[in-house]
């Protein structure tokens, strides 16, 4: 999930989501936060890490994740920008006790 292509200005956007999977009809959840510095014009790569909230873990396979992304419009004093994160799923090569979600 690339993002910043579209700022016009640099900006520090704040990143929250959540990770789902399903195993052996067993939904496992994991919330995540983050920042990155956005550069005018460019494409900026991030990364968060979200911990299961149950007693399961994460399994080996594919998860969803979606969430938001928003900063302080650096036009205009006080204005916060806010755009959801297009879904995307992730597959994970091995069982992690967290999922580092790099996008």
């Amino acid at each position: 999930m690339p993002i910043g292509k579209a700022l016009n200005a640099d900006a520090t956007v704040q990143l929250s989501g959540l990770v789902t999977q399903v195993k052996k009809k067993v939904i496992i959840r994991g919330p995540f936060t983050g920042r990155v510095d956005c550069v005018e014009g460019e494409t900026a790569q991030w990364s968060a890490t979200a911990d299961p909230t149950g007693t399961t873990p994460f399994q080996k396979g594919k998860v969803d994740v979606t969430g938001s992304a928003w900063a302080n419009d650096p036009n205009y004093e006080g204005e916060i920008v806010q755009v959801e994160l297009a879904p995307t799923t992730v597959t994970l090569t091995r069982a992690p006790a967290a999922v580092e979600a790099l996008m």
